[in-house]
This record gives C-alpha cells, sequence and structure tokens, in this order.
C-alpha cells in the first residue's frame, strides 16, 4: 500500500512539473524600453517612385520608445513614434482586440508560445476615392535576453513582405 501511495505521488508530480513551468515561463515585459539602433535590423529601403533612399535613422515606422504594462490579463503598450505616442490593449488569453487605427481598423490576437508572447494583428486600410482597400498583417515575437526586449516584427502587404528585429533596452 505504501509503495503505491509513493508511486501515486511521483506521478502526480511528473504530470504538475510541466504545467508548473508553463506558469512560471511566461516573461513579463514590463517597463520602459528604448530603441537600441546599433543592435536592430536597419530600416528598409524605401520603395516606390518617391526619392529612395533609408529609414533615415528615424526607425523606419517603429517606435523609439516603449512602456510597457503588463497584468495577468492583459498588455498595454505605449508606443512613442515621430507623431506622438500609440496606445493598444492587447488580451493575453488568445481573444481578438479590436481598435481603430489611422483612418482603418485594426484586429490583434497576443498567445504565448512558452517565454515568448506572439502578437498579431490585420489592418484594414480603406482605398483612397472609393477603390480598392490594403490588408497588412504584421506578425511580432517578444522574447526578452539579457535585460533586453527583442522583437521579431514580420510585416506583410500587398507589396511584399518585410522582416526585422527590434532590440530595446530597458529604462532605469
Amino acid at each position: 500500500m505504501k509503495q503505491a501511495l509513493i508511486v501515486g505521488v511521483a506521478l502526480a508530480a511528473l504530470v504538475a512539473a510541466p504545467a508548473l513551468s508553463q506558469a512560471q515561463a511566461k516573461a513579463d515585459f514590463s517597463g520602459t524600453w528604448t530603441l537600441n539602433q546599433e543592435k536592430s535590423d536597419p530600416a528598409p529601403a524605401r520603395g516606390g517612385g518617391g526619392g529612395g533612399g533609408r529609414g533615415g535613422g528615424r526607425g523606419g515606422g517603429v517606435a523609439a520608445q516603449m512602456t510597457i504594462k503588463q497584468a495577468p490579463t492583459q498588455l498595454s503598450i505605449d508606443r512613442t513614434m515621430g507623431q506622438g505616442t500609440v496606445s493598444m490593449v492587447y488580451k493575453l488569453d488568445g481573444s481578438e482586440s479590436t481598435y481603430a487605427m489611422g483612418m482603418g481598423e485594426a484586429k490583434s490576437k497576443a498567445m504565448w508560445e512558452g517565454t515568448k508572447l506572439v502578437i498579431t494583428t490585420a489592418q484594414t486600410m480603406p482605398g483612397r476615392d472609393g477603390g480598392a482597400g490594403m490588408t497588412m498583417q504584421v506578425k511580432e515575437i517578444y522574447s526578452l535576453d539579457a535585460g533586453a526586449l527583442t522583437i521579431e516584427r514580420t510585416q506583410t502587404t500587398p507589396m511584399g513582405t518585410m522582416a526585422r528585429k527590434l532590440v530595446y533596452d530597458k529604462g532605469m
């Protein structure tokens, strides 16, 4: 009887251990983060007929600074960009968040994959003068490495796909 109890407790521990490690594996991204341009991929070259060139050191449409607040059920991000601050709130249970963005609408989902947080966003923008609109898909994978926040960002539009790694240093 004693041996059966020991075996039962050992099996219960083996079953519970992966669940505990999964729960502990979620990173906390809270804090103020500043883009480290030297460690990040450079901004992509601008396409089209409008002069070309590089991103001009402005980050190529990404946040120069972010403030992240994380709670068990949601993540809020205030992104400081050239024109001001953009705020978004993501539910961490994989359900959809919808919000107005520019002239269009964006729908995002955030889900944990081990220690990484994956945020996928689909943004629909209306066409000019009643023309066909455009949908943009963005996938961002957030991870912490040696105190730095790394975001692997992939953006897909009808004009193609761009991938970029962004590294942010935590403020004091």
